[in-house]
């Protein structure tokens, strides 16, 4: 950490990723000197199935009946793009 720090307080900031430690190097205007901080990363903690934090999942009887929805409104849709059969009109109803 032989880099001088800069005189106006702007933090500078040192990645380790090989640690995972963030080193953070700042001039303290009080004391003269500068400051070393380091931040390491925290470990994922295990989410137990009580926690607030748990995905909950959607029964399979929900599911399916939205794949059953959508395949219906697929087929509506598929439906609407086929043209429409032209209907022949007949000259003797105007007589």
């Amino acid at each position: 950490m032989a880099i001088p720090v800069d005189f106006m307080g702007n933090p500078m900031f040192f990645p380790d990723l090989a640690h995972g430690v963030i080193y953070v190097k700042r001039f303290n205007t009080q004391t003269g000197s500068a400051d070393l901080f380091e931040y390491y990363a925290r470990p994922a903690e295990r989410r137990t199935e009580g926690s607030q934090d748990t995905v909950a999942f959607a029964p399979l009887n929900d599911l399916m009946d939205l794949k059953d929805t959508v395949d219906q409104l697929r087929k509506d849709v598929d439906g609407l793009k086929k043209p429409a059969k032209a209907v022949k009109k007949s000259n003797d109803a105007d007589e």
